[in-house]
């Protein structure tokens, strides 16, 4: 309701501006006809009093040839003691015949005599169209700013014209100011014309324009009204789609959350597995140690240089379980959104994790470093734990084909403007049939319920999501696969947060 209340005050504004400029437009048109009949009629009267003033001449000098006779007339009216009257009949009769000549002649409607004996006479005007006086003076009185208008232009005694519709017709009038010889003001020479076909066009036009004006006003806005309504729904349509759409992303983003917790505690659990690897060989070092002690205290063989040696043994073994502890520790202690470290540091504490493990399963892994310069990394917690899922289904993927003296290679190298990171062992690889679903979670090629199906799920988010890279993965023939991690070297801070 409120568009559509807009669109009917841009249509009025509208309207009124299109009227405003189309009247303009009008008037201006208007205002060249008065000027130009102004002109035409100012020329008219120059012509006309040429005529009048070579006619009057002629007829003058035509009249002065009956002087004799018409003093003759005046001598006799005064002997005769003739009234004016008789006098007047008399010079009438005289040039009666004259007059009709020279109104068929020159069209003169009258002709009055003025004698220097004070005696004057004239003939009756002949029958012809007379202007309609009557329509001028209701031009005059039109409307208060045509009569003010004409007034101060008649004061001022200035040629103009005016214009004026009366009984459906549109009548022009021209005054053409007349003045005597010495430049005093005589008279206003008029000229009127009953409907002007000029006048009467533009005003058509105007019209015509008018209603053109509207008839396209109405459709454009309709039609704008129309696609505007279209945009709104649409707009309404995205914005709840939107709205729906970041609800569903929220929801995805929660489950996602749920999952890699999940994911930690598979970890974790993993971790206390590999613990235990790391724990069981100096544990064990620990046992002898104390039982090659008492062996020899039994036999009083143990001396201080033997109690030194042993002592040292066991407390090399308990600093290195301490150290497995803290590297664990460490893994997992929360770090600041802000803090980087190197991503060769990285590589390396994951590495050493996994050694006690890789050397009783005789898995050697080799660090390659062709990076330019050392590059660092955020979320380095989480990039750990890639490193982690990675490296353990290695291992697992040589186990299964019962490899004695498996390997497991990471190279770490620039290319145009990433950092690559390749993980590849001599495993058993990956089957075909499987290539697409590895990083669906919930899917697991591990029997028996030893894998949660959401290691490499989370690898991927943690890498394409968090820090905006990629991972993917190639086949090393004839055996074993090689996993590819591509780092963006200018990382770009994430949306999703991990805590």
């Amino acid at each position: 309701m409120r568009i559509i209340f807009l669109f009917i005050i841009f249509f009025v504004l509208l309207e009124t501006a299109g009227i405003y400029v189309t009247r303009n437009f009008r008037d201006r048109e208007i205002k060249d006809i008065l000027s130009n009949s102004i002109n035409v009629n100012t020329v008219l009267y120059n012509s006309i009093i040429n005529i009048f003033q070579n006619t009057a001449d002629v007829i003058h000098d035509d009249i002065m040839d009956y002087e004799k006779d018409i003093a003759d007339i005046l001598y006799l009216s005064k002997e005769n003691n003739l009234t004016a009257n008789i006098q007047r009949e008399k010079l009438f009769n005289l040039i009666k015949d004259k007059f009709q000549f020279y109104h068929l002649k020159y069209h003169l409607e009258q002709i009055h005599f003025h004698l220097p004996e004070g005696i004057s006479f004239s003939d009756a005007q002949c029958d012809s169209n007379k202007i309609n006086t009557e329509h001028m003076h209701e031009i005059a009185k039109t409307n208060s700013l045509i009569r003010d208008n004409i007034k101060e232009k008649l004061d001022k005694f200035e040629r103009f014209a005016t214009y004026a519709k009366l009984d459906e017709q549109y009548h022009l009038v021209s005054f053409i100011p007349i003045f005597s010889l010495d430049g005093s003001k005589v008279a206003y020479f008029i000229s009127y014309e009953n409907d002007n076909q000029l006048i009467r066009k533009q005003f058509e036009d105007y019209n015509e324009r008018i209603y053109l004006l509207t008839f396209f006003l109405i459709i454009i806005l309709v039609l704008a009204y129309k696609l505007l309504k279209k945009d709104l729904e649409i707009y309404k349509i995205n914005k709840n789609l939107q709205k729906r759409v970041d609800n569903a992303v929220e929801e995805n983003r929660r489950k996602d959350m749920l999952i890699i917790e999940q994911s930690k505690l598979s970890a974790m659990g993993e971790m206390i597995n590999s613990i235990a690897h790391q724990w069981r060989q100096p544990l064990n070092r620990i046992s002898l140690e104390v039982t090659n002690i008492e062996e020899d205290f039994s036999y009083n063989e143990l001396d201080q240089q033997s109690l030194n040696q042993y002592s040292s043994t066991i407390q090399d073994n308990i600093q290195y379980l301490s150290k497995v502890i803290d590297d664990f520790r460490d893994f997992y202690k929360p770090i600041d959104k802000n803090e980087e470290i190197e991503l060769l540091s990285a590589v390396q504490s994951v590495v050493a994790m996994f050694k006690s493990e890789s050397n009783e399963k005789h898995i050697i892994i080799s660090i390659t470093d062709d990076l330019i310069s050392s590059f660092k990394i955020k979320f380095w917690r989480e990039f750990k734990q890639v490193l982690v899922n990675l490296i353990s289904n290695s291992i697992d993927s040589i186990e299964n084909i019962h490899e004695r003296h498996g390997t497991i290679f990471i190279n770490l190298k620039e290319k145009d403007n990433f950092i690559v990171i390749e993980i590849g062992d001599n495993g058993k690889g990956i089957n075909i049939d499987i290539a697409n679903k590895i990083f669906e979670p919930y899917f697991t090629t591990k029997i028996n319920g030893e894998g949660t199906g959401m290691g490499l799920y989370v690898s991927k988010i943690t890498i394409e999501t968090n820090m905006n890279g990629t991972i993917s993965f190639q086949d090393n023939s004839p055996r074993g696969a090689i996993f590819i991690i591509k780092l963006p070297k200018f990382p770009v801070i994430s949306n999703l947060k991990y805590d």
